[in-house]
């Protein structure tokens, strides 16, 4: 069945069966970028995710950013054992006019401890590419991807902090690293 030929039998009997195939509607990996963390180093998506499991907490304004904290925080504490996971914040700058995003900057330094600047990966121009990799709803919403050591997107959550919906995060994290 490959070809062209192929595949057109391949949907009709798909069509036949009833099936309706799950048609992916984002990106399956993460945006291939080169961005920068807030400590000033460079990362490169996919190929400086070195963890297992890496779990990136999105925001794409600063009121998601302060919600995605609690997520990151809870996160931190209940994976600082685990070797095999990352979290990483990923806050998007793209709607900050260039001229404001140095202050931003700066003052996210000053609430971040040196220690965690690596763990925040800054993109200041690809708003469209995270977009089609997330359940994008809203800008003020927290967008959680988790994805393997080479990009693949394993698992997509958004939503505020509650505790429902973080047990449900970190129960399908904690399979995750057992596969």
């Amino acid at each position: 069945m490959h070809g062209p030929a192929g595949f057109k039998t391949l949907v009709l009997a798909v069509l036949v069966s009833g099936i309706v195939p799950s048609m992916p509607v984002r990106a399956d990996t993460v945006p291939a970028l080169t961005l920068q963390t807030l400590s000033g180093h460079a990362f490169r998506l996919p190929q400086d995710l070195h963890a297992r499991v890496t779990v990136l907490v999105i925001g794409f304004t600063q009121k998601s950013g302060s919600k995605g904290k609690l997520w990151t925080d809870r996160l931190d504490r209940a994976f600082a054992s685990d070797p095999d996971l990352a979290v990483l914040s990923v806050p998007i700058f793209d709607g900050v006019p260039a001229f404001i995003r140095p202050i931003v900057i700066a003052m996210m330094r000053v609430g971040v401890s040196p220690a965690e600047r690596d763990h925040f990966i800054l993109s200041d121009h690809d708003e469209a590419e995270w977009r089609a990799c997330v359940p994008y709803r809203g800008a003020d919403d927290v967008y959680i991807l988790a994805t393997d050591v080479c990009g693949a997107v394993l698992l997509r959550a958004r939503g505020d902090f509650e505790e429902g919906a973080y047990q449900s995060v970190e129960t399908s994290i904690r399979r995750l690293l057992q596969e």
